[in-house]
C-alpha cells in the first residue's frame, strides 16, 4: 500500500517514501525509476502492516503505521548525508521541493517549516519526519510522478521484476508504456496498459503455460469527413479517414470514387483519404471513400455542392472596341491594341512593348463541348509565348488573342475538369488567323482500381459504354499479374506504384469526333 518509485498510488497510501530510495534523493523527474523491488516490497509491507480496508478503525493504524516509517526514513545514512541535521528548517524544506521539481505555494512552503517551530536547525527527527510527509504528500507532487510510479507498479506487481531485469536488458519496454500512458493522459483502461501485462505471456507463465488469445479480424473503420460546398474553379479538399486492425494479413486499400453527380470528377490521390477533387460542371455530387482490407469493406459518403464560376466571361470585342477613325488607315497593330491595354482589358498578362506594330496579327477561334454548345471561360494561352498572356473564351465559346504573326503559333485550351487541347497553324502578319472549332471533352465518369500486388492472374478497367454512328463499344485495358508501374516526380525522381486508378477517354465519338482530338 505505498506509493511507487516516483510518486502516485493506487492506494489511499499518501507516503512516497520510495522517491527517496537512490544515490541522490528525491529525483522524480529521472527519465527511469530509481526504486528497486527489493527496497520496494519491505517499505510497503511495514506501512501495510495490519492494515484491512474497511475495518473499523483502519485508518488510524494506516496513519500511525505511516508516521512510524516516515520517521524511521528520516533517520536512514543516505537521507542524513543528503540533509544534514545542520540544515536550516527553511534551508530543508526548500531544498525538498527542489528535489521534487515542484513549485510550493507560500501556504504550503510555510507549513512545512512551521513543523520545526522556532528551531534553527533540523535535528528534531520528530519534526523532519512530518516536513516530509507534508512534502511527499503534495498535491501537485502526486499528480506530476502518477504516470511513472503507475507504470512501474504493473512491473513490481505483475511481473515482480524491475523494469530492466530479465527479460529485458534495459529501460526501453518502461520507457514505451510510459509514454503510451502519457499519450492517453493517464488513462490507462484507453491505453490498453494493464491488459497487456495481464495477458503477456511472462505474466501467463508465473501461473502456468502460456495461451494465445486471438482477437477476430475486424472491418475498416472508413469517414468521408464533412459535406461542403465549393465554386468552381475551385477544387474541394477531401479529409476522409480509414483505420484497420492490420487483419488478416496487414493490406489496406483505400480508393475515391464519384457515386453521382452532373460532371467529371478528377481526384489528385484517389488512394488516399486526404486529397482534393477537381470538378467541370457545376451541381450536387456524393463521392465515396471505400475501405478493404482483403476480407471485408466499407465505405462512406461526402456530399460536394458546386457552384457555378462567378467570373463573367469576357465581352465581344466589338462591343468595347474603340470607333476607328475613317479618315486615315488603320492597321491590325494599332486596331486591335485595345484586346490587352487599358484597365480592364480582354486579354490580360501582355509583356510591354511584346506585340510589334509591324508583325501584330490576332489569333480567333471558338471551343464547345461535346454537345455542340458554346463553352466559356477557355483559358487561351499560346505554348512557349507566355509574353502574350492569356484571354478566355467568350459567352458564345469565340475568343480573340492579339499576337506577333509571320510563324508557326501553338494555341493551349485549358479548363478545369477537361481535357487540355492544341491546335497549331502558321500566322500570317497584319492578319487574322482564323483557327477551327476546338471541343473540349471531359474524362469518362468510370474509374477502376488496379491493384499490382493482388494474386490475380488479370485486372480488368473498363471505360463506359458509348454509342454513336459507329456503333457501341467499350474501351478496355488488361493489366496481367506481374505488370509494374512508376510513376516521375516533380523533381524528376521515380516512384514505384502498388495501385492505379485507371480511367479510359475516347476522343472520338460523335459527329466532331475529329474536334476532339487533343492535339
Amino acid at each position: 500500500m505505498k506509493f511507487g518509485a516516483e510518486g502516485g498510488s493506487r492506494t489511499h497510501t499518501t507516503l512516497r517514501s520510495t522517491d527517496f530510495k537512490t544515490h541522490e534523493p528525491f529525483l522524480p523527474k529521472l527519465s527511469v525509476p530509481i526504486v528497486r523491488l527489493n527496497e520496494f516490497l519491505p517499505d510497503t509491507q511495514a506501512i501495510g502492516q495490519g492494515v484491512v480496508v474497511l475495518q473499523p478503525g483502519w485508518e488510524q493504524v494506516l496513519e500511525n503505521n505511516k508516521q512510524a516509517f516516515a520517521l524511521e526514513f528520516v533517520q536512514r545514512s543516505r537521507f542524513t548525508t543528503a540533509f544534514p541535521t545542520a540544515m536550516t528548517p527553511a534551508q530543508f524544506v526548500d531544498q525538498l521541493f527542489i528535489k521534487t521539481r515542484v513549485s510550493p505555494s507560500p501556504t504550503d512552503r510555510n507549513a512545512a517549516i512551521a513543523e520545526f517551530g522556532s528551531a534553527t536547525n533540523t535535528s528534531d527527527m520528530a519534526a523532519r519526519s512530518r516536513a516530509l510527509r507534508d512534502v511527499a504528500e503534495n498535491g501537485t507532487l502526486a499528480q506530476q510522478e502518477f504516470n511513472r510510479a503507475f507504470v512501474l507498479m504493473q512491473y513490481f506487481g505483475y511481473l515482480r521484476r524491475n523494469p530492466n531485469d530479465p527479460q529485458d536488458t534495459d529501460y526501453t519496454g518502461y520507457d514505451f508504456w510510459l509514454t503510451k500512458l502519457n499519450q492517453f493522459n493517464g488513462n490507462f483502461q484507453n491505453a490498453e496498459m494493464v491488459k497487456a501485462f495481464i495477458v503477456s505471456s511472462e505474466y501467463r507463465q508465473r501461473f502456468g503455460p502460456p495461451f494465445t488469445i486471438t482477437t477476430p479480424n475486424q472491418p475498416p473503420t472508413v469517414s468521408a469527413g464533412s459535406d461542403q460546398t465549393i465554386t468552381l474553379p475551385n477544387t474541394a479538399r477531401l479529409n476522409g479517414a480509414v483505420t484497420d486492425d492490420g487483419l488478416p494479413n496487414g493490406t489496406l486499400i483505400m480508393s475515391w470514387s464519384k457515386v453521382s453527380g452532373p460532371g467529371t470528377v478528377i481526384f489528385s490521390n484517389a488512394s488516399s483519404p486526404a486529397t482534393s477533387a477537381t470538378f467541370n460542371t457545376a451541381g450536387t455530387y456524393v463521392l465515396r471513400l471505400s475501405g478493404n482490407d482483403t476480407a471485408f469493406a466499407r465505405s462512406a459518403d461526402v456530399t460536394i455542392t458546386v457552384t457555378p464560376d462567378p467570373t463573367p466571361p469576357p465581352p465581344d470585342p466589338s462591343t468595347v472596341a474603340p470607333p476607328l477613325d475613317a479618315t486615315v488607315p488603320t492597321s491590325i497593330g494599332t486596331g486591335t491594341q485595345f484586346l490587352y491595354t487599358g484597365s480592364n482589358p480582354i486579354q490580360t498578362r501582355v509583356a510591354p512593348g511584346t506585340i510589334v506594330q509591324a508583325r501584330a496579327a490576332v489569333v480567333r477561334g471558338r471551343v464547345l463541348d461535346r454537345s455542340g454548345s458554346p463553352l466559356p471561360n477557355v483559358k487561351i494561352t499560346i505554348r512557349d509565348h507566355r509574353e502574350f498572356g492569356q484571354t478566355l473564351s467568350r459567352v458564345d465559346g469565340k475568343f480573340d488573342m492579339a499576337v506577333n504573326g509571320g510563324g508557326l503559333l501553338t494555341v493551349s485550351y485549358d479548363k478545369v475538369g477537361f481535357a487540355p487541347a492544341q491546335r497549331q497553324m502558321f500566322d500570317p502578319q497584319q492578319d487574322y488567323g482564323i483557327y477551327p472549332d476546338v471541343v473540349m471533352m471531359g474524362y469518362d465518369s468510370q474509374v477502376t482500381l488496379v491493384d499490382l500486388s493482388a494474386s490475380i492472374p488479370i485486372q480488368v478497367a473498363r471505360a463506359s459504354v458509348i454509342t454513336d454512328a459507329d456503333g457501341t463499344r467499350q474501351e478496355t485495358l488488361f493489366f496481367p499479374q506481374g505488370t509494374n508501374a512508376t510513376m516521375v516526380m516533380p523533381d524528376g525522381s521515380m516512384r514505384a506504384l502498388t495501385t492505379l486508378h485507371v480511367r479510359a477517354s475516347e476522343f472520338t465519338v460523335g459527329p466532331m469526333g475529329s474536334a476532339e482530338y487533343p492535339v
